[in-house]
């Protein structure tokens, strides 16, 4: 298992998606929020020796980061057959193995431990994260997410619909960069809203 003082250093270095699709709300977590996530998720035990499941899995920084911190099995799933190749690429200089799957995420099924996510906003399709707040609720009972913040009481009515008898949420400010054309700054910050749901 890797340390957790590393663990940052290690996913702020991960190979990106040189291509993101708008469409498809592709904003890669920085490594400093990723690396946030994963320890409260370790603090929780919810990850070391736990079956895992990251939802829309981009570049792979939740899945690869939870495999590092000593997950039994990792499952990333993301609908974009590019953003997987990169995912398969960053875990094979890591030397990880991580299972890949290239799904629409209403279409994954199984039974996981642990879900980590970082979900479309829905600022492009309305909603957009509504089948990953379903689709994670069914198939794991610990979810760590992050959303929009300005969708805050939508995100939570969602999560307490779904039996979880202990959910919490903090304001969390992550930073990208300049993605997509529109952009017209080189550094903007977004206040998402990290979320906790235990059963």
């Amino acid at each position: 298992m890797t340390s957790k003082k590393s663990i940052e250093i290690i996913l702020q270095n991960l190979i990106v998606n040189e291509k993101p699709v708008n469409a498809l709300e592709q904003y890669q977590t920085d490594g400093k929020t990723a690396s946030y996530i994963l320890n409260i998720a370790l603090l929780d035990d919810s990850i070391i020796g736990k079956s895992i499941i990251d939802l829309g899995s981009g570049n792979g920084i939740f899945a690869l980061g939870a495999k590092l911190l000593g997950a039994k099995e990792v499952t990333a799933v993301d609908i974009d057959s590019e953003q997987m190749n990169v995912l398969e690429e960053n875990a094979r200089n890591l030397e990880l193995d991580v299972k890949t799957i290239v799904s629409d995420v209403s279409d994954v099924t199984g039974k996981f431990d642990t879900c980590i996510m970082n979900p479309p906003f829905g600022s492009v399709k309305t909603h957009a994260d509504l089948p990953f707040i379903q689709v994670g609720s069914k198939i794991s009972d610990r979810i760590y997410a992050l959303h929009n913040y300005k969708s805050k009481d939508f995100i939570l009515k969602q999560y307490s619909q779904s039996n979880f008898s202990r959910i919490a949420w903090e304001k969390k400010r992550i930073t990208t960069g300049r993605i997509y054309p529109h952009h017209s700054r080189d550094v903007a910050f977004i206040d998402c809203l990290f979320v906790r749901c235990i059963r």
